[in-house]
């Protein structure tokens, strides 16, 4: 009787097996706290309580540590991402998969309104303090790199849109924005390597490309960059590969520049370089630069020439501007650098008694047109 049975539900017998055999290989497995493959911190065991199982929230973050401590989880997702492009799929969770293994983002289209708003503001900035900002848009990787992505995507023409919103700010803020192209020398020079692969940022070539750019206009002189400490990092696998978990994806290089003689505050801290060291252990590995995003970051070049003594900048930025400090800190003794995400004075309050020589307004596209946090240049 039982071998008929089985016989007659085979599968559902091996099925029950495999449940089984799981779930107890799950009960035995301690749990994994990060995973590597994804970049996140992962669920651990809640604990039961009256409270919680009331509530039902012990039932709902029993599930997700199950989800995310599931045997060989890592694996089943790369085993996932293998099977989908054998089928044919070429874009994962808003990834777009490009030739010769670029990673871009699936960016068709945006809220013109929230980029018309966050426009306003930095206009509404401007008059405010009556000084002249210099401003700059940096294009998505997908924008320079135009040819490697599929031809059936119909993606936001992000360089055309950059060259209206320079006009539109020149003209709406009767000249007192300077409105600066860096996207003209980054599309010279893309046969470098000035965008990550697997990651949304440029990379610090890239950053060092719109520096160049920046001290052109401002007539300022240069930091050669063949005469700066050059150190490289290997197996960078970025946002673009978190997302996506692209199988075939080539990992990146990270390079930074040794700069000694700075003074670094974040938040009012103390920090003894420019860099996050530590950042480069885990996955996470952009963030290594100016350690990350916070709300207000200082940075004093105590060896700046005599001739710039005295010489500041005040920065608003998202965190493409992390890279690119390292080499603006060899032309200003203080750079104060705002992330509106994280700053939690308002603006106005900040900017009384302040005199910079310069103001410097730098986003993504892609974060200029989202980011909620700009509309706060206004208060």
């Amino acid at each position: 009787m039982k071998k008929n049975i089985l016989k007659k539900y085979p599968i559902f017998f091996v099925f029950s097996i495999l449940v089984i055999l799981f779930t107890v290989i799950d009960i035995i497995n301690s749990p994994n706290e990060f995973s590597e493959l994804e970049n996140r911190k992962l669920s651990q065991m809640p604990i039961l309580s009256l409270k919680s199982y009331i509530d039902t929230s012990f039932s709902s973050d029993y599930e997700k540590y199950i989800n995310d401590q599931f045997f060989l989880r890592d694996n089943w997702i790369d085993l996932k991402s293998r099977i989908e492009y054998l089928l044919g799929k070429r874009e994962n969770n808003d990834i777009i998969f490009g030739k010769e293994n670029y990673l871009f983002k699936k960016f068709t289209t945006f809220n013109d309104e929230m980029l018309e708003n966050n426009l306003n503001s930095i206009i509404t900035f401007t008059n405010n303090y009556n000084k002249e900002v210099d401003f700059f848009i940096i294009p998505n990787s997908y924008a320079v790199y135009d040819e490697l992505t599929p031809r059936y995507l119909p993606l936001v023409d992000q360089l055309s849109l950059i060259n209206s919103i320079n006009s539109y700010l020149s003209l709406k803020s009767n000249d007192h924005i300077n409105t600066i192209n860096v996207a003209e020398e980054l599309l010279k020079n893309k046969d470098d390597y000035i965008y990550y692969k697997t990651d949304h940022h440029w990379t610090s070539y890239g950053a060092y490309l719109a520096y160049l750019t920046y001290m052109d206009y401002l007539g300022l002189e240069i930091v050669d960059i063949n005469n700066l400490e050059k150190i490289t990092i290997n197996n960078f696998l970025g946002t673009y590969y978190n997302r996506s978990k692209y199988f075939k994806a080539d990992s990146d290089l990270i390079t930074y520049y040794n700069i000694l003689g700075l003074h670094i505050e974040i938040d009012g801290k103390e920090k003894l370089s420019l860099m996050d060291l530590d950042k480069f252990k885990g996955s996470d590995k952009y963030s290594a630069f100016l350690w990350g995003n916070n709300g207000l970051t200082k940075v004093i070049n105590e060896n700046i020439s005599e001739e710039r003594k005295g010489s500041s900048i005040l920065i608003f930025k998202d965190s493409y501007a992390n890279s690119f400090i390292q080499f603006l800190s060899y032309n200003y003794e203080i750079i104060d650098i705002i992330d509106l995400r994280y700053f939690k004075e308002s603006i106005r309050n900040f900017m009384k008694d302040k005199d910079y020589n310069e103001i410097l307004i730098m986003y993504s596209f892609n974060n200029l047109s989202s980011d909620i946090n700009i509309r706060r240049l206004k208060f």
